[in-house]
């Protein structure tokens, strides 16, 4: 038997959700400026490419499949900077927070 909660539901024109409440990942652009910088810098690195597709020309080959995929760029690109930008910090209360409401669903 299927649960009901796990099916595919068509909200909308190219809409599919699977029945689950969605939880959207809100960033704070007014407060936290790296989080725009992040963000900005990514979709550059994303956009390489595109814009220069012998770009990885000289480079060892072995990488190619890594450095030719935009998507790719980006998220590793917007991984590191967020790294870089946010992660050096230590937010026991936050981490607190995070940790009652994952225990809370």
């Amino acid at each position: 038997r299927i649960d009901p909660g796990l099916r595919a539901r068509r909200r909308g024109p190219g809409d599919v959700r699977d029945g689950r409440r969605h939880r959207r990942a809100h960033v704070d652009f007014k407060t936290n400026r790296n989080n725009l910088y992040i963000v900005a810098i990514s979709i550059g690195f994303g956009m390489i490419p595109l814009v220069a597709p012998r770009w990885t020309q000289q480079m060892i080959h072995g990488l190619h499949p890594l450095l030719e995929s935009g998507i790719l760029l980006t998220s590793i690109s917007a991984v590191a900077l967020n790294f870089y930008f946010n992660g050096g910090e230590a937010d026991e209360a936050g981490t607190i927070a995070a940790a009652r409401t994952a225990e809370a669903h």
